[in-house]
């Protein structure tokens, strides 16, 4: 159920990782290798990128499958950044296919994305959530997706002072208390521009540190040896150096 890739190091073109790895993000949205949810992610495709020093992050998204985006595909080698995130869907069932609910979505300086879901979000979880969402946050969501719940979440965490991998944490520790026990799949995603935040509960996860650079996806790009495989239930930091820190996760752990 969706596939996402974070890249933070030197600028690369975009295609590097959406289009021209061996197993790209392109791939992985016909033909994931490691998917456990679905068979394929055709719901929708986005990137966010960060191309201008100190600005917030450019987005394209669209409700088609990445594969028939043509025209911005075409655009990808033209587009250099030091930082990104790119993400597939396939939609939970019943939830709408739209642009609106096609990841990242961004705010301020983040863009975030997510793959997995909330178990019962349309029934139980979703005015959960909300109840637990600052107005402010609530009155910006724009789609009907688990996924944008979590991340205005993660936004009221960043409003009061959380970092990055922090926040996080602490979303998942409102959604597993919810309700128990549950079944919850939250890989989840977070970039400033600067850094990269990335949790894994319950589906894959895979960083791969490079001198300079650094990604952290679904699946691995490529049979580099140096991608490693992130323990479930834990967070990874990436910094603008390249450098990667995991650490179990734990609500009072944080791998700055």
């Amino acid at each position: 159920m969706c596939r996402f890739v974070a890249y933070s190091g030197e600028p690369i073109p975009l295609a590097t990782l959406i289009l021209d790895a061996p197993f790209s993000l392109a791939s992985q949205a016909r033909s994931p290798r490691l998917q456990r949810h679905g068979t394929s992610n055709p719901d929708g495709f986005g990137v966010a990128w960060y191309g201008r020093p100190g600005a917030g992050p450019e987005r394209h998204r669209t409700a088609r499958p990445l594969w028939q985006d043509e025209a911005f595909l075409g655009s990808l080698a033209s587009i250099v950044a030091p930082t990104f995130v790119a993400h597939v869907r396939s939609a939970t069932p019943g939830s709408e296919v739209h642009e609106r609910n096609a990841h990242p979505f961004v705010s301020g300086r983040y863009a975030f994305a997510h793959n997995g879901s909330v178990e019962a979000f349309r029934d139980v979880a979703h005015g959960q959530l909300a109840a637990r969402t600052s107005e402010r946050r609530r009155a910006a969501i724009e789609g009907t997706t688990d996924s944008e719940a979590l991340f205005a979440l993660v936004l009221d965490a960043l409003d009061a002072g959380y970092t990055p991998t922090r926040a996080l944490a602490q979303v998942v520790d409102v959604v597993t208390s919810l309700s128990k026990p549950r079944r919850d799949r939250l890989n989840l995603v977070l970039t400033d521009g600067a850094s990269v935040a990335a949790l894994a509960w319950g589906d894959t996860l895979f960083t791969c540190q490079r001198p300079g650079s650094a990604v952290v996806a679904s699946e691995p790009l490529d049979d580099d040896p140096r991608w490693q495989r992130v323990p479930d239930r834990s967070i990874v930091a990436v910094h603008d150096d390249g450098v990667v820190g995991t650490c179990q996760l734990d609500l009072g752990d944080d791998p700055r």
